[in-house]
């Protein structure tokens, strides 16, 4: 079993999927949420035949229904995460007047599942007296996007949630870090012809969750954004 252990939310695809990867590579013991079980499977598979002597729990969890949520956290926060990160998002186009049928689903995911799961685990990490909180926001929760305007405030409301844990948990042992990622290569994407350097790789989030988990205890990022080199589409 490693020394570290971290529970990875949309795991099994794009940002998450890297992100998992990267944990892995560095020693982590990975828990791996996402809502397909045949997905989480096959990755499970694919790790264990990395990394043999270490463990990969799974959970098949939509975070969008609050009776999933709440049954998998009677279950997570029983066990020491040293790193959670919110990763698990939805995200689905809509111009304001048009996006109410999405918004509740995109909520519940976006911004109640990354609420329940800090509810629930961090109070075991101020316990321990250490921990690390990383959620994945967007650049659109500082600029809200065109078209996207029920994505662009859950991504708002999920940083704001950020601050708000850093400013309660930062006497308390608990480094707590937002990561504002502009357009990141996923699914979404796929069918789309474009330069392979206009998006950022999900490897490219990977490397920067890592980057802020190996900081020494006196420092820590709060606030990260990354944005495609050639700037946005």
């Amino acid at each position: 079993m490693s020394q570290f252990r971290a529970l990875v939310t949309g795991a099994t695809k794009g940002m998450g999927r890297s992100i998992s990867e990267a944990l892995a590579g560095a020693g982590f013991d990975v828990g791996l949420l996402a809502r397909n079980r045949s997905d989480l499977v096959r990755f499970q598979e694919k790790l264990l035949q990395q990394y043999p002597n270490r463990t990969f729990p799974f959970y098949p969890v939509d975070l969008g229904s609050r009776a999933e949520r709440e049954k998998a956290i009677a279950e997570l926060d029983t066990i020491p995460w040293d790193l959670l990160i919110n990763n698990a998002g939805v995200y689905k186009p809509a111009a304001l007047l048009d996006a109410a049928d999405d918004l509740a689903y995109m909520w519940a995911v976006n911004v109640a599942g990354p609420y329940d799961l800090m509810r629930g685990i961090v109070p075991g990490m101020i316990e321990r007296g250490s921990g690390h909180v990383i959620n994945i926001c967007s650049v659109a929760s500082v600029h809200p996007q065109a078209g996207s305007a029920a994505y662009s405030a859950t991504k708002s409301a999920l940083l704001s949630l950020t601050r708000s844990l850093r400013s309660e948990t930062k006497d308390r042992g608990i480094s707590v870090t937002a990561i504002l990622p502009g357009q990141t290569w996923s699914n979404t994407w796929e069918g789309v012809e474009l330069p392979k350097d206009r998006l950022m790789q999900p490897q490219d989030i990977g490397q920067i969750v890592l980057k802020a988990w190996e900081l020494a205890p006196s420092a820590v990022v709060e606030e990260i954004t990354l944005r495609p080199q050639r700037g946005d589409l």
